[in-house]
This record gives C-alpha cells, sequence and structure tokens, in this order.
C-alpha cells in the first residue's frame, strides 16, 4: 500500500514507548535535537537543545514560537525585533514594507493548502455537472489570487499540490470562459441562477468569497455570502450537516485528495464510483502505476468538476535577513528548526 507506506513517515507512524505516554498532555516526548523548555498554553512554546541528542547539535541552541492574534500583531512584532521570523504570513498586504527593506528577507514558498471552492455535489444546483462545469469555467483563477492574496500562490487546475508525486498541470481543462459558462447554465436551464454561498471566518476565505462572487454574476450566478463562524458553525453546518450549497475552505492535509473525494459520504458528496476501483489498484501498485493511476483518478475528478481548486496556498516567510536555513515549503504538519542558524 502506498499510501500506508506514506503515512508511516506522517504522525499516524509515531512510535511510543509505553513507559513515556502516561501523562502526554504535559509532559512531551521524542527523539529530536530540542526539548521543551516551557510551554505557555496558547501563547509560546520555548525549546532548549538536548545533550542527549543522536545527531548534530543545531546551531541555534533555543528557540521559542510565538503565537499571535492576528496578522497586524505579527508584524509589529518582526519590526520591533521580539520575533525574527514570521512563518506563514496570513495577510500579504502586509508585505510591501518588508520586501522593499534589506533588513529583512521574504521567503515565498509553497504548502499543501489547497483552497477549494467547494459544491455540494449532492445538493441542487451542485448535483448538476453542468452547473458545476459553468463554475468553473466562469472563475478566473489567476484574477483571484492577484486580488485576494496579493499574487501568491500557484494555480494548479487540481485538487492536489506541486509537491506531490502524481501532480500535473491540470490549467487547461477549465480556462476562464464565460461565454462557455453561460451556455452551460442555459444547457442545464438554470440561467440567472441564485445560490448561497457560505463562507467561513477566515481571512482567506473572505478576501477570496468577494472576488468569486463577482465573477459568479458575471455568468448569471448570483450568490449570497454567508459568514460562518469558523471552526464551530462551519464544522457543524456545512462539514458534519452539509447543509451548504457553496463555500469554500483551505484544506491543508498532505496527499488527501482521496479523503475529500473518495468518500460519497464527505461534505463535498462526490460521488466516487469512478475512482474508487482506480484508486485502490493503484495504491497496491509499483511506484510507477502508483502515479500513472492517481493521475488517472486526479483527472476524472476534474472531468467531472467535484470542486474548484482556486489555487495552492502560499508559504510566506518574513524574517530579518540574518536568519539562515529557514524551511520555504510547508508539506507536513512538521516545522524543522535544526537548520536555523544566522550569519
Amino acid at each position: 500500500s502506498n499510501a500506508w507506506l506514506f503515512d508511516m513517515g506522517t504522525l499516524v507512524g509515531a512510535i511510543f514507548d509505553p513507559s513515556g505516554v502516561e501523562d502526554l498532555a504535559n509532559k512531551a516526548i521524542g527523539t529530536g535535537p530540542y526539548a521543551i523548555d516551557a510551554w505557555n498554553r496558547g501563547q509560546s512554546i520555548d525549546f532548549v537543545t538536548r545533550d542527549d541528542y543522536w545527531g548534530e547539535k543545531p546551531a541555534v541552541e533555543t528557540a521559542t514560537l510565538r503565537y499571535f492574534a492576528d496578522a497586524v500583531a505579527t508584524t509589529n512584532a518582526l519590526q520591533s525585533g521580539d520575533v525574527d521570523v514570521v512563518y506563514n504570513m496570513q495577510s500579504p498586504e502586509l508585505l510591501s514594507s518588508f520586501e522593499s527593506d534589506p533588513k529583512y528577507q521574504v521567503l515565498d514558498g509553497t504548502s499543501n493548502g489547497e483552497i477549494i471552492l467547494s459544491m455540494n455535489n449532492k445538493k441542487a444546483p451542485f448535483d448538476d455537472k453542468r452547473v458545476r462545469q459553468a463554475v468553473m469555467y466562469a472563475i478566473d483563477r489567476q484574477a483571484v489570487i492577484d486580488t485576494a492574496w496579493n499574487g501568491y500562490g500557484t494555480k494548479v487546475g487540481g485538487p492536489v499540490p506541486t509537491t506531490d508525486p502524481y501532480y500535473e498541470d491540470l490549467n487547461d481543462v477549465y480556462p476562464h470562459d464565460p461565454v462557455k459558462a453561460k451556455a452551460l447554465l442555459k444547457d442545464a436551464g438554470v440561467e440567472n441562477l441564485n445560490i448561497t454561498f457560505t463562507v467561513p471566518t477566515r481571512p482567506y476565505a473572505t478576501a477570496v468569497s468577494e472576488i468569486v462572487v463577482s465573477q459568479l454574476a458575471d455568468v448569471g450566478i448570483n450568490a449570497k455570502i454567508e459568514s460562518a463562524e469558523f471552526p464551530a458553525v462551519w464544522l457543524d453546518e456545512v462539514f458534519t450537516k452539509k447543509d451548504y450549497q457553496m463555500s469554500v475552505v483551505l484544506a491543508v492535509e498532505s496527499r488527501d485528495v482521496l479523503a475529500m473525494f473518495n468518500n460519497p459520504d464527505y461534505y463535498l458528496g462526490y460521488d466516487n464510483s469512478k475512482i474508487k476501483d482506480i484508486a485502490a489498484q493503484a495504491d497496491a501498485a509499483d511506484e510507477a502505476g502508483y502515479v500513472s493511476g492517481m493521475k488517472e483518478v486526479v483527472r476524472t475528478i476534474v472531468d467531472d468538476a467535484a470542486a474548484d481548486t482556486l489555487f495552492i496556498f502560499p508559504n510566506i516567510v518574513v524574517a530579518d535577513a540574518n536568519v539562515t536555513g529557514i524551511p520555504a515549503n510547508s508539506v507536513t504538519e512538521a516545522l524543522d528548526l535544526t537548520n536555523l542558524g544566522w550569519k
């Protein structure tokens, strides 16, 4: 199983000594180069190097991770010298002052995160493939990236990040074509369509929703935005109860395409009958068979317009220019501090 092999390299594959798991909520265990020195829940975690580490000792002996309530507070902390690195910055509109200042460096990395414009495949009007395809043609994904996220992000055309082995550029499948979108809506008999767009209260979702609503209106789809508090309300109404027509969310789990589309009970409601056997065969194949099989799975999902991957979320890092060894890409749940250093 290719999926099993991959999962063993994630947190799923973590192996614990039975004698060390009695108080995991308060006492961390592990074999990494750092140990937790202090943990102020919701505020910060202090790390110190371990004398008994089996590998090369990191150049930075102490490191502190701090959590901030908003992007403005984060950038203020960087400008005042309270922090040295801002990782996964959430407000690209604040970057301009750092990009032109030689005291700072800006890294434009990538992530596993797919900004998914989800359409409820089991609920009208999106139970009609033609309507879903109309949405795909109506959206100018590059304009979404430019308008909502200051040009940061990667346009891919499918629900797979560029770092996965079965990624391929599928942007040509649904190019921006409002005329074709209108024709599909007419063919489906739903011109001047009114829908509800349930938007979670996250900065990326708010920014994305405004441009998406404008582009949909251009082809005759009138989307009314309903804000849903995230995570509680959105998880209950959209994810659990599937009580929605259209939504948008950042799907951050690695290798998550089958989790999203190979389960008809998932909130997207995609009929996986076309892909389940192909996916199973790919999982049991050798590496080449796995890659080719999964590419077929992804192409099928895209052809069916199961959801619109607007873009791959960037991993924007802003830091003191003298900090070295910062990981630009975020492709697992881990943040690797072992290569950090100073010029």
